[in-house]
């Protein structure tokens, strides 16, 4: 199962709820992380190897915006 990483901003019930279905789980409160700033919050994770959950999107924006000329996600355009 995948191991979870919740950063301050997430209420640490949610470790809870995601250990009861199997994975491991942890919470920056339970690290004493939880005034640490959002880029020790990645790298705790990375570290570990664990998918990190934050609530605040716009901290860990780490790529460029999509180009409307670029390859990527999103829907394909036809015939062009």
């Amino acid at each position: 199962m995948a191991g979870f990483y919740l950063d301050h901003d997430v209420a640490y019930g949610i470790a809870f709820l995601l250990r009861e279905e199997g994975h491991d789980a942890t919470a920056a409160q339970w690290n004493g992380l939880q005034a640490a700033e959002d880029y020790e919050h990645l790298l705790k994770a990375a570290e570990q190897g664990w998918i990190l959950i934050g609530h605040n999107r716009k901290d860990y924006n780490l790529s460029p915006a999509p180009s409307p000329n670029r390859a990527g996600p999103g829907p394909a355009s036809r015939g062009r």
